[in-house]
């Protein structure tokens, strides 16, 4: 018989999956957390008064006993800049807590210069503490297995539902409305869209730009907010932000190309959601993108930070039937095609029983 673990998960919060890692993330610590011979207990933000990185690092010093104290350790890679000397002095100790986290992409990849070479250290270094590393990504596990090398890497691959609308219906006529879904923050280039409803409108090509996702940096929103006002196309941007499902489902349907000029990816969980909707997508290539968008099968990839590119390929798309109908059909293809969420369910119950025996 397994005796009863007791696992720690440390996580900013465990109320709303706010990104598709997240809902990941989440679907992982269910399995966990519902196990019959695992005892689970959680820190999040709200249980430290100080949610920066000083703050964990007084909480970490404080209760480190009690930290310890478990046989399981869970968390996100993405927390390496809060808690980095958590895992250190857990190492130190040579306690027998087996340490796990989920690495969905490399943040030191989305910053330049001399911040790039200071959080590659530290996100390296992070990584390189754990027992296990469980990387959901195949872009990822790619670039993981030179620069962990002597690290337990798990590979579980995303899983999808595969919904019910995955059929091509062709479209008569194309509206010309393009969309964007995912998180409104820096690293996604929305202000990219901005300009490309600039450059279609001066290509003549009236089209309406919905972005939706949630949106956690006024200040970026507000210089879009600018942008839009002072590039004039207050008809051809609209920033929704976050929607209900059923809403989300409609916009699917009701828009035509998926534009996703996003700087770096771990995955890219919305191209494959947007191609279950038959929506071609134009992406920058660069990161994951790639690993998804295939050239001229099921989307069209731009030059990196390139609009001048991106917006010639959403104007050829729109105004070209016979590519669109392809592109379309290749985007459909792909997604009856991908892992699916119960492969991705199957993995992570047989890690889980690897914990508990």
């Amino acid at each position: 018989m397994c005796k009863l673990k007791n696992l720690l998960i440390i996580y900013p919060q465990l109320k709303e999956a706010m990104s598709g890692g997240q809902v990941v993330d989440f679907i992982f610590i269910n399995e966990l957390t519902t196990c019959n011979n695992i005892k689970a207990k959680s820190i999040t933000d709200d249980d430290i008064s100080n949610k920066s990185i000083l703050g964990y690092i007084k909480y970490t010093l404080l209760n480190i006993n009690q930290i310890r104290n478990n046989d399981i350790f869970f968390t996100n890679s993405r927390l390496y800049p809060r808690l980095l000397l958590c895992m250190f002095l857990i190492r130190l100790l040579r306690t027998k807590m087996r340490t796990i986290c989920y690495h969905h992409h490399y943040n030191y990849m989305t910053h330049n210069r001399l911040r790039r070479i200071i959080h590659y250290f530290l996100e390296l270094s992070f990584l390189r503490l754990f027992d296990d590393v469980i990387i959901p990504s195949p872009y990822v596990m790619d670039i993981s297995r030179s620069k962990l090398n002597n690290v337990k890497l798990k590979y579980i691959e995303i899983g999808f539902n595969k919904p019910d609308h995955l059929k091509l219906n062709n479209k008569i006529s194309l509206s010309g409305n393009l969309l964007f879904v995912g998180t409104v923050e820096r690293r996604k280039n929305i202000h990219h869209l901005v300009e490309l409803a600039k450059f279609l409108t001066c290509n003549g090509i009236d089209s309406i730009i919905h972005i939706v996702g949630n949106i956690p940096d006024i200040e970026y929103r507000n210089k879009i907010e600018r942008m839009i006002q002072e590039y004039g196309v207050e008809n051809n941007v609209k920033i929704l932000g976050r929607v209900s499902s059923d809403r989300l489902g409609s916009l699917y349907n009701d828009n035509d190309v998926f534009v996703f000029p996003s700087g770096h990816e771990g995955y890219g969980m919305v191209l494959i959601e947007a191609m279950s909707y038959g929506l071609p997508v134009v992406a920058y290539n660069n990161s994951a993108m790639p690993y998804s968008v295939i050239h001229e099968y099921n989307g069209l990839l731009a030059c990196n930070e390139n609009i001048k590119d991106f917006g010639n390929m959403v104007k050829e798309l729109l105004c070209n039937p016979q590519l669109y109908s392809k592109l379309r059909a290749g985007a459909l293809d792909t997604a009856t095609k991908i892992n699916t969420y119960n492969q991705m369910l199957e993995k992570m119950k047989c890690f889980v029983d690897t914990l508990i025996c």
